[in-house]
């Protein structure tokens, strides 16, 4: 029996992927192997494409990938080639298909303006609609015990779909603004070892849904740009797995709801001080540098936080309220 999930609390980590896990942000491909080296494996023109919104493995060497419109691209890192392979059906203008996944067969993405799944089987080259999902993601999906999971749109929810059932589920909350939050892969070793590696910026986390664990990784990409899309090697073996997922309400109260879509400071980036708006309750806040050292802690009769000491650069702030978290990035200038 799986856990419900609450909103998660976040602790820092230091992982080392036990597989190569592919990141799209940009226009460029990026590799993060055993080891945490990351290293370019392909980059688009970007005078002459429009860059993916998202990415999935199919086999070495072979990607395929999806940009604002219907259309597949087919990719090949070793001879920097795109191609043109197919499209799925219904129009997504403007927001395009932002999510892709495979699973060995088929090709699944969600339509960004009115929330269809569709399937791509590249055997037949064909496209058909699998089912009115009835929300929205900002990115990507992958395939988790059996079920195909994304970023919802609309809520903090991450949605679990059956696709032999039918079934759609809230399996988790994510204390993030959804915008920021776009790749979604799984690093599959078995149908008991599963690993989702989500992605909010530039920066990577393990969630760990049996502990109620957002786990930084410590890995931040390259460039200024979001990741757009995350892909593993092995990511495509989930779909044949048969597991239960449990339902979670992630009911909050109003005071929470608050707390977790509320502004919460300003300026940022900053020079010298932050201003907390006089409306947004928490009872303790932690700022960690990008190492996870932490450089200051507050009560929650905190207005304003003082950084003019602090070193340039990127801090997170960690509020948390009753049994909820939040965190925030601070920029110091």
């Amino acid at each position: 029996m799986r856990h419900a999930i609450t909103f998660f609390a976040l602790i820092l980590g230091n992982h080392l992927f036990a597989q190569d896990l592919y990141a799209f942000k940009g226009y460029t491909l990026y590799k993060i192997d055993e080891s945490n080296s990351i290293t370019t494996v392909f980059m688009l023109d970007q005078n002459g494409e429009l860059g993916f919104n998202d990415i999935t493995y199919v086999a070495d060497d072979l990607f395929y990938a999806v940009i604002s419109g219907e259309d597949i691209y087919e990719v090949i890192p070793s001879t920097s080639t795109t191609n043109v392979v197919g499209s799925f059906e219904g129009s997504a203008f403007p927001f395009g298909f932002n999510s892709l996944t495979f699973d060995g067969q088929n090709l699944y993405s969600l339509n960004g303006a009115d929330g269809i799944l569709y399937k791509y089987d590249l055997s037949t080259n064909t496209s058909s609609m699998v089912a009115d999902l009835g929300f929205t993601s900002p990115g990507d999906c992958t395939f988790y015990k059996g079920h195909i999971i994304f970023l919802a749109s609309e809520d903090y929810y991450i949605k679990a779909y059956n696709i032999a059932t039918g079934n759609l589920l809230n399996v988790a909350c994510i204390p993030f603004s959804y915008d920021e939050g776009y790749g979604l892969t799984n690093l599959f070793t078995s149908c008991d070892e599963e690993k989702i590696i989500i992605s909010f910026g530039q920066n990577l986390y393990e969630i760990d849904f049996e502990n109620n664990l957002l786990i930084e990784t410590g890995i931040v990409l390259p460039n200024n740009f979001s990741i757009y899309g995350l892909a593993s090697s092995n990511e495509h073996l989930a779909f044949n797995c048969e597991s239960e997922l449990e339902q979670n309400p992630c009911a909050l109260s109003v005071a929470e709801s608050e707390f977790l879509n509320a502004t919460v400071f300003h300026p940022n980036p900053t020079h010298g001080k932050v201003y907390l708006h006089q409306n947004f309750q928490f009872d303790s806040m932690t700022l960690r540098d990008i190492r996870g050292v932490v450089v200051s802690f507050h009560r929650g009769l905190t207005r304003e936080i003082d950084v003019s000491h602090l070193e340039s650069g990127l801090y997170f702030a960690c509020f948390v309220y009753g049994n909820n978290q939040r965190v925030e990035k601070l920029i110091k200038i």
